[in-house]
């Protein structure tokens, strides 16, 4: 990999963005990517904002890429497939879909070919700021040097994994793909209890954050397992220990694995709206 491969990047919302703006962060140079979107103002504030360049419709996306990433809900993906179909008879990029619940199997028929290469990502938005969390799945027909292209294009972003299932990828939506919604809902949680103490909004937000970054910290370097890093903190008798004890691990734990369902049953069902191949 001496160069850096052309991106286009259908879709300018929240996760194509964050990918793009992470990407050019890392050094990936602007230029080389490109943005289509629905709404073209989304496109021209990208140009404007990272340097970008903007494609005029999906398909001059599509035939000036060497990587075409799909950023786009899954309820638009049919449309984008099949009027980009056309030009990846022409030619033929190796294609990322950032997108939820929509299948392989599904854009292979949209695009009524069997042979393009396409690899299925779960990303999160931190990857705006190279700190995301991507789950990779390849067809068979990826080939090793694109398998490699790949990882290393999300190496740049943050922490990256490749599945052998591709069913884990939806499976991954919620500890991925959802985790940064909890997480703003805990640390909000966070700032409002403070709040409710009298701590001013905005300190009791900053202290919030801080207070998550470094536990974050503290559990990524020191090799230790959650709850030992809790117990850690929580002294017998001691102040943590007592205000953790007024809520039923077990109950909190629970609601996670509620959490996690319910997503997993909106799948599902977009699934069955979709009438997904």
């Amino acid at each position: 990999m001496t160069k850096s491969k052309t991106i286009s990047i259908i879709g300018a919302g929240h996760l194509g963005s964050a990918l793009a703006r992470g990407l050019i962060k890392n050094g990936y140079p602007a230029g080389s990517i490109t943005f289509s979107n629905r709404d073209p103002k989304k496109s021209e504030r990208l140009v404007k904002e990272l340097g970008v360049l903007s494609a005029n419709n999906n398909i001059q996306a599509a035939m000036d890429a060497e990587i075409l990433i799909l950023a786009v809900k899954p309820q638009y993906m049919q449309d984008v497939c099949l009027e980009i179909a056309s030009a990846l008879q022409k030619h033929r990029p190796l294609i990322i879909s950032l997108a939820g619940v929509i299948d392989i199997a599904s854009m292979m028929h949209w695009f009524t070919q069997s042979e393009l290469e396409i690899v299925r990502v779960m990303t999160n938005t931190p990857t705006e700021f190279c700190k995301g969390t991507s789950a990779l799945f390849a067809s068979a027909s990826v080939s090793a040097e694109n398998r490699l292209w790949v990882e290393t294009l999300f190496n740049g972003v943050g922490y990256t994994f490749w599945v052998e299932q591709e069913s884990l990828i939806d499976t991954l939506t919620a500890p991925i793909g959802c985790a940064p919604a909890y997480v703003f809902l805990f640390l909000e949680a966070l700032q409002k209890a403070a709040i409710s103490r009298g701590i001013p909004e905005e300190l009791s937000g900053t202290i919030a954050l801080e207070s998550v970054i470094g536990a974050a910290e503290l559990a990524k370097q020191s090799g230790r397992s959650f709850d030992q890093l809790r117990a850690g903190v929580s002294t017998p008798n001691g102040v943590t220990a007592h205000s953790l004890e007024s809520m039923s691990f077990n109950d909190f734990f629970a609601l996670f694995k509620q959490i996690f369902a319910a997503a997993e049953e909106r799948i599902e069902q977009i699934t069955q709206s979709l009438g997904k191949q």
